[in-house]
């Protein structure tokens, strides 16, 4: 009995990081976050900003994407730091932010994936979004990374504009 239990959590554990099919739909290849422990009022905001975002980025809704984004922010391309002050400067950098890959990753995230990582906020992926509450309730995205390379080197970055 003891060795059935151990197998099946075992079992859970290991399957929990993989994806699921649901509804005929892959689902995220995630590790699951930290935030069962969480207050259900903010386990459901978390997953409305989730999908929110992720619904404007499958559309490529670059309006909406820079509506959930907290100003001034910098973010990390590829190769190098970009320094975006307003909306409108983010719309226009919009395609060297969200590449394929980005885009990607973020679209398969699921709220089980979400970590909260004390007052810098929740991160999804590993680390490519960070978002966080802002002052007025709302949630904005606080922080954007490029992917981790597939060779898992980080990209060296530069400071400046294209």
């Amino acid at each position: 009995m003891k060795y059935q239990f151990v197998f099946l959590s075992l079992l859970t554990l290991s399957l929990a990081g993989y994806s699921q099919t649901v509804a005929g739909k892959q689902t995220a290849i995630c590790s699951p976050g930290n935030m069962t422990g969480a207050a259900p009022e903010l386990v459901e905001k978390v997953d409305q900003f989730l999908k929110t975002l992720q619904s404007a980025i499958s559309t490529d809704d670059r309006a909406r994407v820079a509506s959930l984004t907290n100003y001034p922010i910098t973010v990390a391309t590829g190769d190098k730091l970009i320094r975006i002050n307003t909306k409108k400067e983010f719309v226009r950098e919009y395609g060297q932010i969200f590449t394929a890959r980005l885009k990607a990753l973020v679209k398969q995230q699921n709220a089980g994936c979400v970590n909260l990582m004390d007052e810098k906020g929740f991160m999804i992926a590993n680390g490519e979004i960070w978002f966080n509450e802002f002052p007025g309730d709302h949630m904005l995205i606080s922080t954007i990374n490029p992917p981790i390379p597939d060779s898992g080197k980080q990209a060296g970055l530069t400071y400046g504009r294209n």
